[in-house]
């Protein structure tokens, strides 16, 4: 009797108890896509270290977050704003700013920006 009871409960947790569906992503239902331009202050130099997260994956060891031109060279900026009219002349579009200072030498700022898909981009759909 105890293994009958202890069947019917272990099912209907189970039945109860549901994985949520995973929802693929699809860049042709977008409007937007957003960057993030993380700007950090260095020890000895007037010039910030610039990186541009576009979403993608990276790790420690390897950072792609720098901007490369079109001969695959980084992109040096001078300057926070400097990274900023850059991105601009692509399209982007400042959405939110925030800073974090972490001691007197490390500061960090970071902008939020967005830029509207076009059908081009939209059917080249990235996530999928």
């Amino acid at each position: 009797m105890k293994q009958l009871f202890l069947t019917l409960i272990t099912i209907c947790l189970v039945h109860l108890v549901s994985a949520q569906e995973q929802i693929k992503l699809s860049k042709a239902q977008a409007k937007y896509e957003y960057s993030e331009i993380i700007s950090n202050s260095r020890i000895l130099s007037s010039k910030p270290r610039i990186r541009v997260d576009f979403g993608k994956a990276y790790s420690f060891w390897k950072d792609k977050r720098m901007l490369l031109d079109a001969q695959g060279k980084e992109v040096k900026f001078n300057s926070s704003i400097d990274a900023l009219n850059y991105m601009a002349s692509f399209g982007w579009e400042l959405v939110n700013s925030y800073s974090v200072i972490e001691s007197d030498d490390s500061k960090s700022f970071y902008y939020v920006l967005k830029r509207e898909l076009t059908v081009e981009e939209k059917e080249e759909d990235r996530y999928n």
